[in-house]
């Protein structure tokens, strides 16, 4: 499979170099093998991917991940866009389609649009958790989210205290049984491994708690 047969220009990709993982966007393919993405932002700063490191791309399809492996030719700005040219190395191979239990939780959040401090004074809009995975959440909340929006998620996981999670939305629907207020279901985006493996422990914790039984 080819890279054009796959993906479009202007698609977000996600992309792993080391054990971080954020998104980028194809912007050029050049034959079968050379592509540009926009250089990918972590942490709200620019990621510095030096020459000929490898990187992991993927793509995510309803019939599994499609993944790619390949390696950095040249960093430049164009249009005064930061961009990477990349070399595809090997073949495009097709994972079998992660899944990721959806842990129906009930739990007290804040959210904020990023580039916005939590502190005690800063705006933030109240919500409530409906399901927690370890590549998303999905939340009620009275403020209309659009989709795309980047926001950060502060939440308390048990004794792992407060985390502050960036995320992506991706859809924001009027919630039925409560008027004037949404569903919004979000991306994590950005997650170090640490981070991650707080939420699965968090999420393997509660799934091992068992309701506790009435006395006759």
């Amino acid at each position: 499979m080819k890279l054009t047969e796959l993906a479009r220009l202007g698609e977000t990709l996600e992309l792993k170099v080391g054990r971080i993982v954020t998104k980028t966007t194809l912007r050029d393919i050049l034959g079968d093998k050379l592509f540009i993405v926009d250089q990918p932002e972590y942490r709200l700063r620019q990621l510095i991917i030096a020459q000929d490191e490898r990187v992991k791309l993927s793509v995510f399809r309803n019939n599994g991940v499609f993944t790619l492996n390949a390696a950095v030719e040249e960093t430049f700005t164009r249009d005064g866009v930061p961009q990477c040219l990349l070399r595809v190395m090997g073949e495009i191979e097709r994972e079998q389609r992660r899944y990721f239990f959806r842990l129906p939780v009930r739990l007290s959040i804040m959210v904020r649009p990023r580039g916005r401090e939590f502190t005690k004074t800063a705006m933030g809009y109240p919500a409530e958790t409906i399901n927690l995975s370890e590549r998303g959440v999905c939340f009620s909340c009275r403020e209309k989210l659009v989709r795309g929006k980047r926001i950060s998620v502060q939440m308390e996981l048990d004794d792992m205290g407060f985390m502050v999670l960036p995320a992506e939305v991706l859809r924001c629907e009027p919630l039925i049984k409560k008027e004037g207020a949404y569903v919004i279901g979000a991306q994590f985006t950005e997650l170090t491994g640490v981070e991650t493996a707080y939420i699965r422990k968090f999420i393997m914790k509660r799934q091992m708690k068992r309701p506790e039984r009435s006395e006759p």
